[in-house]
């Protein structure tokens, strides 16, 4: 679970990074949207919450996963 964790938390911020790069662009290099991608961040994180409460990573995928749905929900 903790390298699913970290995983998922370097596949939250590589998004938001290219999010901030080049906005809704990245979402054709991608091949979906990016709500679609943050509501299954938004799952796992869910999950890893669930399994693992005491996680160390929560706390940061948690902010990253916020960044990203802010950014979004600018457009």
């Amino acid at each position: 679970m903790t390298v699913f964790a970290a995983d998922k938390l370097s596949d939250i911020a590589g998004l938001r990074r290219g999010v901030e790069r080049s906005g809704q662009a990245v979402e054709r290099r991608i091949g979906t949207s990016v709500a679609s991608m943050a509501g299954h961040y938004r799952d796992s994180v869910a999950m890893i919450a669930s399994l693992t409460p005491g996680s160390s990573f929560l706390s940061a995928l948690g902010s990253e996963l916020r960044r990203l749905e802010e950014l979004s929900a600018a457009w």
